[in-house]
């Protein structure tokens, strides 16, 4: 499910997969900024209404929700990075 076979794909086979690299790479910039500046992006995405961030607990459960966003993105741009990697063999 998903997956082009290898006779219908327009990639050539042993072409280098610099989609991928630029993907991993840009999945893995966002991420890391997210992960730097969590109560940043919590705070532009309260900016509508802050009394919600009023709070502490709050504040920190969704810093926390996306820290843990953050590190998904990061572990995520692993697949790509490795598919790019593949397309060296």
């Amino acid at each position: 499910m998903g997956v082009v076979p290898k006779d219908d794909s327009t990639i050539a086979p042993g072409t280098m997969r610099w989609d991928m690299l630029g993907l991993s790479l840009l999945v893995m910039l966002g991420g890391y900024a997210l992960l730097i500046r969590a109560e940043r992006s919590v705070e532009m995405m309260f900016s509508a209404d802050r009394s919600k961030l009023q709070d502490k607990l709050t504040r920190t459960l969704w810093t926390l929700y996306v820290q843990l966003a953050a590190l998904s993105l990061l572990v995520w741009s692993l697949l790509p990075m490795s598919t790019f990697l593949k397309s060296f063999r």
